[in-house]
């Protein structure tokens, strides 16, 4: 009798063991499919906004891009084919992985000229620097080149046609600081210029032609909202708007 007991015993507490395992898988595959859920839910949002930004972009770009009801109406000025403020003020695309932003860096970099500054907002490991990267690829800089965060060099000068100046004023303290850079004589000037943490120092950087904002929405996603500071920001984003979208899905 006492042996049976035993072996009751022994069968009791095998099939606990089963069921607590059991129990633990249950947990381990809900807890997936809860985070599977979650992660659905991001991307409908993610596509959700995307489809509103571009609807947005399209309304405001539209008015700009019409060609002139009549050839009678009055001439469009030379040295400003379109009205500033038909122009879009903003654009944000949802960038699902870095290739996505490299392809978005590359559109942008096409529309680039002499004289643009970007200001770069997100925090740290937002893809900024990835950002600065792609767009030197597409303006020319070989592989072999490295581009990284000039976090202690603070400014960076690559030889392109135009130049490109990489500054990263993380570390800055103060606006009167910029002086000893020499950054302020090369905004606006025959450079194009993408200055990471530049937002706090705007007023004396002086005018800029766009801000780029990066939100970290996942492990490899990102949101980027670009926004024009200026007329110059708002043709820009004209320009490279199409690209731009079609860059990042």
């Amino acid at each position: 009798l006492e042996a049976e007991n035993h072996r009751l015993e022994s069968l009791i507490e095998e099939q606990r063991k089963r069921a607590d395992r059991l129990a633990d898988a249950i947990a381990t595959q809900t807890e997936r499919l809860s985070k599977l859920a979650e992660a659905q839910i991001r991307e409908q949002e993610a596509s959700a906004r995307l489809a509103e930004a571009q609807r947005q972009f399209v309304d405001d770009a539209s008015p700009a891009l019409a060609e002139p009801a009549s050839p009678s109406g009055p001439p469009l000025s030379e040295s400003s084919p379109e009205e500033p403020a038909s122009l879009p003020a903003s654009l944000s695309l949802a960038l699902a992985d870095e290739a996505a932003t490299g392809r978005v860096a590359a559109a942008l970099a096409r529309a680039l000229r002499p004289g643009d500054a970007v200001l770069l907002e997100g925090e740290l490991g937002a893809g900024k620097t990835t950002f600065v990267r792609a767009v030197a690829r597409a303006l020319g800089l070989p592989e072999a080149t490295p581009v990284t965060s000039p976090t202690f060099t603070l400014v960076q000068e690559y030889a392109l046609d135009p130049p490109l100046v990489h500054a990263d004023l993380y570390r800055l303290g103060d606006p009167g600081e910029l002086a000893e850079l020499g950054l302020e004589e090369r905004l606006g000037a025959d450079a194009v210029c993408f200055v990471e943490w530049g937002a706090r120092f705007a007023d004396a950087l002086g005018p800029t032609t766009l801000t780029a904002r990066f939100t970290m929405t996942g492990d490899t996603s990102r949101e980027l909202t670009l926004t024009a500071t200026s007329d110059r920001g708002r043709a820009l984003l004209s320009a490279a708007g199409s690209d731009a979208f079609a860059a990042s899905e």
